[in-house]
Parts: structure tokens; sequence; C-alpha cells
């Protein structure tokens, strides 16, 4: 009897309703917050190419690299997972002492390296050692994916932050992954590395200028 005389303080929204406010604030505080607009920029960039690359990688490897496919999946599953694994307590380190935004640069310029081994290094030497690299660098790309809409949002509340990131991978998948396939149709996969390298080196840029710029240090607890 005392929880039917509770009164209802406000009528719920209709869940279209919901929806459509949810996906407005997400994409509204992109307007609001230049400095979390600069780390999706980055992201944005860092995501194009780590996409581009993927549809272009299996017949990289195995038709002009020359490795077998047990030697790929011993280095896509034992040694990325290894170096990932082992980085990950690193950079969650790292990401206190520098930030997170100086970290995920530092991570974008590592996978910039991972196409360049692979041009470069011929072989299982190449294959393996490119993987191993790869591991570390998404091991801070993981890091920062997770905890930069928290640390960007700043005692705010960060379901915007993380709505707006979720929904722009997307978007950078139908960029990446298209372009990805077109630019090796039409100029082969070396073509598809360098531009990938590019992209990475240019996020790794914008994030480490966002974090000068701003002069904070951008980590969970500040």
């Amino acid at each position: 009897s005392h929880w039917s005389r509770l009164r209802r303080r406000r009528a719920p929204r209709p869940a279209e309703t919901a929806d459509l406010e949810e996906f407005g604030s997400a994409f509204a505080v992109l307007r609001r917050d230049r400095t979390f607009l600069a780390f999706e920029a980055g992201f944005m960039l860092y995501g194009t190419g780590f996409l581009m690359l993927q549809p272009v990688l299996p017949l990289y490897l195995v038709d002009e690299m020359g490795v077998s496919y047990s030697q790929v999946s011993t280095a896509r599953g034992v040694i990325f997972w290894i170096a990932m694994i082992v980085a990950g307590l690193l950079f969650g380190r790292l990401s206190d002492r520098i930030g997170i935004l100086r970290s995920c640069s530092l991570a974008y310029l590592m996978l910039a390296g991972f196409p360049l081994l692979l041009l470069f290094v011929p072989g299982l030497l190449g294959l393996n050692l490119s993987f191993a690299v790869f591991g570390l660098a998404m091991a801070g790309v993981h890091v920062a994916w997770n905890l930069g809409p928290i640390a960007l949002a700043r005692g705010r509340d960060p379901v915007p932050y993380l709505n707006a990131h979720v929904a722009l991978v997307g978007l950078r998948a139908l960029v990446g992954m298209v372009g990805g396939t077109l630019l090796q149709d039409l100029a082969g996969s070396r073509p598809v590395f360098w531009t990938v390298m590019a992209l990475e080196l240019l996020a790794a840029t914008v994030m480490l200028l966002t974090a000068i710029t701003t002069g904070r240090k951008w980590t969970v607890r500040s």
C-alpha cells in the first residue's frame, strides 16, 4: 500500500525520443568540446588507416611476402597477443604518467612501424617482428580507446562522449575498408601501406599537438 502512494514525478519519455536525444547529445559534445573533437579526429585518422589495411593484408602476406597461412596464424594468434598483453600493463602506467593523449600518440607512431616492417623486412622475420610491434602499438590504442573519452569528460557526464566515440566507428569502417580495397585495385598493395603509414603519423601528430596546446596531462585521475 505504501508503494501505491508514491507519485510519479515525471512521465517517462518514449523510447524513440530518448534515442534521438542521446544521439543529438553525442554529437553536440563534439561541437562544444574542441579538445574532444581533436581527440576524435586523431582516432578517425588512425582508424581509417587501420581499416584500410585489413582487406589488403592477407593477400600481401601470402602472395607478396611469401609466408604460409600457419605462419600468419602464429604471428596473429600468439606473437601479437603476447606483445599486447605485456604492453597493456606498460601503457596503463604510461598513460597515468604522461597522459592519455601523449601515450596514444606514441601508440600511433609505433603502429606506423607495422606496415613499414612488412615492406622492408622480408620473410618470417619481418612477419613476426611486425606483428610484435603491432601488438605493442594496439595495447596503447586500446588504453586510449577505453579511457580517453572518460578523461576528456573531466568529471562531466561521460555518456555523450562515449556515445560519440562509438558512433564514429561505423564511419571509419565505411571509409577505411572501402578506401583500402579501391586503392589496392587501382594501384596495388604498396600504396595502401604508404597511405596507412602517413595516416598513422598524422594521427600521432594530432594527438601530441592537442596535448601540448591544451597544456593538460589528461589522465583519468586528473
